[in-house]
């Protein structure tokens, strides 16, 4: 496929764009943005799908797992 030989190319690990699509939406919440972003990005149909995919990574739940609040 092409995906596969733009992948060889650029020497990187063999990855799917399934392995891409889930780094691109943990990194967007990683950096902050919000779940109808990546619901947006990843053309999820609803925030719901994102985020029962992806809402352990939303910030404030990491902070609450690894004891790092505030409060």
């Amino acid at each position: 496929s092409q995906f596969a030989a733009l992948v060889k190319e650029a020497k990187l690990l063999r990855r799917t764009p399934h392995d891409i699509r889930h780094t691109t939406a943990t990194l967007m919440l990683m950096e902050g943005a919000n779940i109808l972003q990546v619901q947006h990005q990843l053309r999820h149909s609803t925030a719901s799908v994102t985020l029962d995919k992806y809402g352990h990574l939303l910030p404030q739940d990491r902070d609450l797992a690894s004891g790092l609040t505030t409060d």
